[in-house]
């Protein structure tokens, strides 16, 4: 977990994850379901302490990371993002396309996951 944590430190996972689709996150959590793994989503890896003990076995289950689920769009008025989407990628998607009311959040660096706003 060390190279997907902020802070840099940390063991393992029992299974890692990193769909390219939602269609892949879908069918994670749905296997993850039906043989009983406990799941647990990973924003950018922020405020995250995963002991790095040999004896601890990590975060238990399966670890899935949202980094290639950073998609956002337009439609019908209506903005959509994909949780893996950077809040600095977020402003600048809004400021590209005239979007107004997400000025607060800049200079903030988390994922939509993490947000805290």
């Amino acid at each position: 977990m060390k190279a997907h944590t902020t802070f840099k430190c940390g063991g393992v996972a029992e299974f890692f994850f990193i769909p390219d689709s939602i269609e892949d996150l879908l069918k994670v959590i749905s296997a993850s379901k039906k043989y009983n793994f406990p799941f647990f989503i990973l924003g950018g890896g922020a405020n995250l302490l995963v002991s790095d003990k040999v004896s601890d076995k990590g975060i238990p289950g399966v670890t899935v990371s949202m980094a290639n689920l950073n998609s956002a769009y337009i439609s019908q008025n209506t903005l959509i993002t994909e949780a893996g989407l950077s809040v600095t990628k977020l402003g600048e998607f809004a400021l590209e396309n005239s979007l107004s009311g997400l000025e607060f959040i800049h200079g903030k660096r988390k994922m939509l996951w993490e947000r805290d706003f």
